[in-house]
């Protein structure tokens, strides 16, 4: 009783109370045995001491159930009940970090296939002819380094074009400059 109490304080006040008349009898019982035993006499009937001892057990069982057995059951009620919550809230809290997990992912996924799809729309405009066509992205990771990869290789197509344009009509302005000497020779 004392180490139950001792573990639930809250019980110490009905233990006592519920035990009080079963230490008596214990008591009673037990000082009839050394009296028995001390005096040799040994004047308790087997029946009786059976008897004495059976209302002593069964007095003791009646004290646990009414008082240790509600009582225990209202701690383990309270021990469930806190579980319980516990449990749900770190349901609730693994719960939110997948959510923000899958938040995160979702916008990575989105943002990638975004800047995938602006690579291909560009590369397809480019390869239609529009040179003009330049790539930007407002990422920082390795698709804003094709894009910019691909404006570099714009640009140094744009220049060769131009140059091929320019050397053509240097050309021509050769031939036709070359055709007048040919005529004056003529």
């Amino acid at each position: 009783i004392d180490k139950t109490a001792r573990f639930s304080p809250g019980i110490r006040e009905p233990l006592s109370a519920a035990f009080a008349d079963f230490d008596r009898i214990l008591i009673r019982l037990l000082g009839q045995v050394q009296s028995d035993i001390l005096s040799e006499r040994f004047e308790t009937r087997p029946e009786a001491f059976f008897m004495a001892a059976t209302v002593v057990v069964d007095k003791g069982y009646q004290q646990l159930y009414r008082t240790l057995l509600p009582t225990s059951e209202g701690l383990i009620s309270d021990r469930i009940y806190r579980a319980e919550q516990q449990l749900f809230l770190a349901a609730g809290a693994v719960l939110l970090v997948m959510l923000i997990v899958c938040y995160f992912f979702a916008g990575i996924y989105f943002s990638t296939v975004d800047s995938i799809q602006t690579l291909a729309r560009s590369a397809h405009r480019f390869a239609g002819g529009d040179i003009s066509q330049r790539i930007s992205l407002d990422t920082r990771d390795e698709l804003r380094q094709v894009g910019i990869s691909f404006n570099a290789m714009a640009d140094g197509f744009a220049a060769l074009l131009a140059a091929r344009v320019e050397d053509e009509q240097r050309l021509r302005a050769i031939v036709r400059s070359a055709l007048d000497p040919v005529n004056q020779m003529d």
